[in-house]
């Protein structure tokens, strides 16, 4: 359980929190474990913030988002990490920001998981999209079941250009 801690901002009371390791739930997501540390009600919706554990071979393809800005984390491991027209490989420590419409990507090439956090602003509501995309199911992706949560959590895939 996640410690609250209240205190005022502009005149409105809002509700911090304090996320300690292992008291968020995790969900298993395109084969990936997600875990919401802050979600945009905790933080006045300006964002969303996970944490995400890229297992070997696995990724979120080329894609862009519309109406939030995105940074990534590399806490352990290593991610290959597209912004825009840079692909670099993040090691541990790298930090990157990825504004609204920048078609970005992130996929572990390594043999090892990598793990990262991960912050949407402003917030689409990390939990609920977590939650929904973990109930479809296990085995190859079902691009007929998946394309509809990625458009209600403003996430637009983008072919590679040919």
């Amino acid at each position: 359980m996640t410690t609250e801690v209240n205190r005022q901002t502009s005149g409105t009371p809002i509700q911090g929190l304090i996320a300690r390791p292992g008291e968020g739930k995790v969900y298993r997501v395109m084969g990936m474990d997600c875990m919401v540390l802050a979600r945009n009600v905790d933080t006045g919706f300006v964002c969303d913030v996970m944490q995400a554990v890229f297992p070997p071979q696995s990724g979120m393809p080329a894609h862009r988002h519309h109406h939030s800005d995105e940074a990534v984390f590399v806490l352990q491991g290593e991610l290959v990490l597209q912004v825009g027209e840079r692909t670099v490989n993040a090691t541990q420590g790298t930090f990157g920001y990825i504004p609204r419409e920048t078609v970005h990507a992130m996929h572990n090439a390594s043999s090892e998981a990598c793990h990262v956090l991960l912050w949407q602003s402003p917030g689409v509501d990390g939990q609920a999209q977590l939650e929904e995309m973990s109930q479809l199911p296990p085995g190859p992706l079902d691009l007929g079941q998946l394309l509809p949560l990625f458009v209600k959590y403003d996430i637009e895939p983008v072919m590679p250009a040919e």
